[in-house]
């Protein structure tokens, strides 16, 4: 465990841190055939969408002017050109009207498929549930996750792999990775918590809530986002890797 505070200097021991056209000859005293008006058709008479994606509806053949439109605008628009785009998950009809003539495509929308939760995903979402439950049993505000934090907690967690310490493999401190472009937070203050070898967020978190420089960490009020790390490697020394980056903001 890391403590460090932007502007203070302190040493301290734990870390809290992607026509072609063809000439046809034709007798002067035959009729040309043109196509008929039957002919002219969508590319599509219905359609599936997800929520936020788009879809290009063309009307051929014509040459003619088309107006495009849609019976619910809420489930989904239709541009001047006919491109569509899903916005709620329902039914509506899109047509084209082309003169008189009209041309319909059914449409429906669905939401977006639920993203499916690794076994990290799960571990961190836990991780933080916990930290929560513990805070709140001392009266203090929850924590906040944090992307950015995250992202950098899971580049720690695998570091750990190469040297378990608040040392980085390069020499570096652990908040170092605060400064990195891909990382870069601005802070008040910063701490780290690590850990190996725990199976699982109940585990860890016991074992951090058992040892008094972890434990104020997580119940510090000197932070108001968190992020958490979770890396596994069977072939590593301890194989579970765990790092908590608590962050106070401005």
């Amino acid at each position: 465990m890391k403590s460090v505070k932007k502007k203070i200097t302190a040493m301290l021991l734990a870390i809290l841190l992607i026509f072609s056209g063809s000439m046809i000859a034709v007798d002067v005293m035959q009729p040309v055939t043109v196509a008929a008006a039957s002919a002219v058709k969508l590319n599509k008479t219905s359609l599936t969408m997800t929520k936020g994606k788009t879809y290009q509806l063309k009307l051929r053949p014509t040459q003619k002017k088309v107006k495009w439109s849609s019976s619910k605008k809420t489930v989904v628009s239709v541009s001047k050109s006919g491109k569509l785009t899903a916005k709620k998950a329902g039914k509506a009809t899109i047509t084209a009207k082309v003169g008189k003539k009209k041309y319909t495509c059914k449409v429906t929308v669905k939401n977006k498929p639920a993203a499916v939760l690794t076994k990290a995903d799960k571990e961190k979402a836990e991780v933080l549930k916990l930290i929560n439950k513990e805070r709140k049993a001392q009266g203090k505000s929850s924590l906040k996750m944090n992307d950015t934090l995250n992202a950098a907690a899971d580049k720690r967690a695998k570091e750990l792999t190469q040297l378990f310490s608040h040392t980085r493999p390069n020499g570096e401190s652990c908040f170092s990775i605060l400064s990195e472009k891909k990382y870069q937070v601005n802070y008040r203050s910063a701490g780290e918590n690590i850990a190996a070898g725990y199976t699982d967020a109940a585990d860890v978190m016991n074992g951090w809530m058992n040892s008094p420089g972890h434990r104020a960490n997580i119940l510090s009020d000197s932070y108001d986002q968190v992020g958490i790390g979770y890396y596994y490697d069977a072939n590593a020394p301890y194989r579970y890797y765990w790092v908590q980056i608590f962050m106070g903001s401005w």
